[in-house]
């Protein structure tokens, strides 16, 4: 198993080297975009959260990703959220964003009993992005807030399996077939030896304790569970998953999507600005504190002006002579 990867500092993060790394690679770890102490509180913002449920009634996830209970507008997350902005600014080079509303994974040690399943060997290769969508149409996001070495959690990818994007969908047309129904496309065994033979090799990505991992949304990813006999057997995994793109690409009809979305505290996919897909909540929300919303009421870190322009329910205004972004646009069949 590869692990590779420059780890970029926020602080004086070179654009051109970590888009080098997302062109090349299809991934790039930035280090410092959360203070560890933050990080701290806001693991114990969720902790307090998830001790109202009982031990036979974990919240309900789907591959450790919470998406429900209106996680995806605690405080604590948007705090994340807002953290995660320089970042993806600086990637494309505007302020003028738009942000997902996506879930927060949580997973508990395997050494406790509760949950006791360490790494065997089984991956779940996936890729999110569907064959209608052409070239790049985004970089998806996830800020650790707990570090994640090779053998903990750990968020692994098949290293420059992006630039087979197109050529894929054409060889595995069932697939293809698929993820325009799905959304997202899980891979067979076929499909992985695929990609192995174009050199695409598995490669962990381990992040630290405040940093983020960006990938292009064509590449092929998975996350790893920890080792068994792993140097930090206390440690969970608490990672935000966070995708912003330019709002100048959003048109009436996403931009109406992220506004419901916003106002009904709903769930979105990683695609926030053209095809936005919006969830319903399928289990009820919990609450404990004021890291969550009250009724149909946001936190109020969600209710400041960034907020609402980032959830689009304010409008930018694209001709104030700021940088809107790329020039180029989103391709579609």
């Amino acid at each position: 198993m590869a692990s590779e990867g420059e780890i970029h500092d926020l602080s004086g993060i070179n654009r051109e080297s970590v888009i080098r790394d997302l062109e090349e690679k299809g991934y790039a770890v930035i280090s410092d975009v959360c203070s560890a102490q933050d990080c701290d509180t806001y693991i114990s913002q969720y902790r307090d959260w998830l001790s109202q449920f009982e031990e036979d009634d974990w919240p309900f996830q789907v591959e450790s990703v919470i998406q429900s209970y209106d996680i995806s507008h605690f405080a604590n997350t948007w705090n994340c959220r807002l953290k995660a902005k320089p970042v993806f600014a600086k990637i494309w080079e505007t302020e003028k964003l738009l942000t997902s509303f996506e879930g927060v994974s949580v997973s508990f040690p395997p050494e406790t009993e509760r949950f006791g399943i360490y790494d065997y060997g089984k991956d779940l290769f996936l890729a999110d992005q569907s064959p209608q969508r052409i070239g790049l149409h985004g970089y998806q996001g996830a800020m650790f807030l707990e570090e994640a070495s090779e053998t903990d959690y750990c968020f692994r990818v098949l290293s420059g399996s992006h630039k087979h994007f197109e050529t894929y969908y054409e060889e595995f047309e069932d697939n293809a077939r698929k993820s325009t129904r799905d959304k997202f496309n899980k891979l067979g065994e076929d499909e992985k030896a695929w990609f192995k033979e174009k050199g695409c090799i598995a490669t962990k990505v381990p992040v630290p304790k405040g940093g983020m991992v960006l990938w292009d949304s064509r590449t092929v990813y998975d996350n790893c569970r920890p080792v068994k006999g792993r140097p930090n057997p206390d440690r969970w995994r608490f990672v935000v998953l966070v995708s912003m793109t330019p709002a100048q690409w959003a048109n009436p009809g996403d931009m109406e999507a992220r506004k419901k979305a916003y106002k009904k505290i709903m769930t979105t996919d990683n695609f926030p600005s053209l095809g936005v897909q919006v969830f319903e909540a399928s289990h009820p929300p919990h609450f404990s504190d004021i890291t969550s919303p009250i009724g149909d009421c946001l936190p109020e870190v969600a209710t400041t002006k960034e907020a609402k322009l980032l959830s689009g329910v304010e409008e930018y205004d694209f001709n104030d002579g700021e940088p809107n972004g790329p020039s180029w646009e989103n391709v579609w069949k």
